[in-house]
């Protein structure tokens, strides 16, 4: 009987061949093991009661609901396969709770959009009672009539805003009921009517009230009109029970209008300027409540300073600083900044002697002292040198 000897590489130790082996073996006594087991019986069992936590708060019993809940029954039946534990899962429909949502409120849906809610469209249109033109940015408040005061309720309720050119507006989804509805916008006065019913208010027409307003254009004394310029309003008494207007300084647009809207009756008086150098004031008036006020201007056209900067290359510096302090008289520092072609412009400077200043990163500042005279146009050219290392 010969016998087998398994050969070794070298210095005793076993070959790959024999190490390979060896572990096949055990891989193979491991699987007969547990089969060995299974058929047995002796593996213990999944507990019957063992069931998979619900994602979802249960609460009280609700009517019924369509969602289905998988439930196991024991089916003897089921012993000869393996895999199924000698359990079978069963579908039945769940009649006997109510599933609430884990997420905080402010992650919640509005009632208007939830999947089941009622909803029907809200339409209508904004115009100015006096006009009959449309108010192009206004905002809304649809307030159930349970809470209460409609302004006092606007402090905490969303509002909606609407801009079109003609002021009208269109809501997709509103739950049907009883609203107080408030309208508002920063020109017109607060417009509120109560009790409506939706459905059946139809097209709602919201005709607001101009209300207390100063407006006015700004002109030089050729006429043309001055964009940029400073609109301050001033007031030296307010009528009793009401608070001071919240805007006092607005700047003309690119038409050279200015106005200030919403504001409660007293005495006013309206100034305009540039940069802090008031270049002409209203005589004092007093505006009643509802009434309008027109305040125009034509100011003196004054000399124009014009800096250009530049490098030692006679290249433009951009964002440099350029001011004129005066050295004699009451008017202000005026300053601006260069534009891409090196250029600043300062504008209705009145003549006198004034101190130029300009400062660029990297570069050394330059100051000098000018003679602005009642030219229209004063044209400088400066070169700054760079800063030293």
């Amino acid at each position: 009987m010969s016998s087998v000897r398994f050969q070794s590489d070298r210095g005793g130790r076993p070959s790959r061949t024999t190490s390979f082996l060896f572990a096949v073996f055990l891989l193979l006594c491991s699987i007969g093991t547990w089969v060995f087991l299974r058929e047995d019986g002796s593996a213990s069992e999944p507990e019957e009661s063992a069931v998979i936590p619900p994602a979802t708060e249960i609460l009280e019993p609700s009517p019924p609901s369509s969602l289905d809940a998988l439930e196991f029954d024991r089916d003897p039946t089921a012993q000869s396969d393996p895999a199924s534990h000698g359990l079978v899962a069963r579908k039945t429909p769940r009649t006997d709770l109510q599933f609430k949502t884990s997420y905080p409120d402010m992650f919640q849906l509005p009632p208007e959009l939830q999947p089941d809610a009622v909803t029907v469209p809200f339409n209508g249109r904004a115009l100015d009672r006096e006009t009959q033109q449309p108010i192009v940015h206004y905002w809304m408040f649809l307030i159930p009539t349970d809470r209460g005061d409609v302004l006092e309720a606007s402090k905490t309720w969303p509002r909606k805003v609407f801009r079109a050119s003609d002021g009208r507006f269109h809501i997709e989804r509103l739950i049907p009921g009883v609203y107080n509805i408030l309208v508002q916008s920063g020109t017109h006065e607060d417009w509120v009517k109560k009790a409506v019913s939706i459905p059946d208010s139809g097209t709602l027409l919201v005709d607001m009230t101009r209300g207390t307003y100063i407006d006015g254009t700004v002109r030089d004394e050729f006429g043309q009109v001055l964009p940029g310029m400073e609109v301050a309003l001033l007031f030296s008494k307010i009528d009793e029970g009401h608070q001071p207007p919240q805007r006092r300084l607005t700047t003309t647009n690119d038409y050279g209008q200015y106005e200030f809207c919403k504001l409660p009756p007293g005495l006013y008086s309206v100034c305009v300027g540039l940069r802090g150098d008031v270049q002409q004031t209203t005589p004092e008036f007093y505006l009643g409540r509802g009434e309008h006020s027109e305040k125009s201007f034509s100011l003196e056209r004054l000399a124009t300073v014009r800096v250009t900067v530049l490098n030692h290359g006679q290249r433009e510096i951009p964002r440099a600083r350029v001011s004129l302090a005066p050295l004699e008289g009451g008017a202000s520092t005026r300053w601006n900044f260069t534009d891409i072609k090196g250029e600043a412009r300062l504008h209705f400077i009145r003549s006198g002697r004034y101190k130029l200043c300009i400062s660029s990163p990297g570069f050394q500042p330059l100051e000098e002292e000018i003679y602005v005279g009642n030219d229209d146009i004063v044209e400088l050219n400066r070169t700054l040198a760079l800063a030293p290392k």
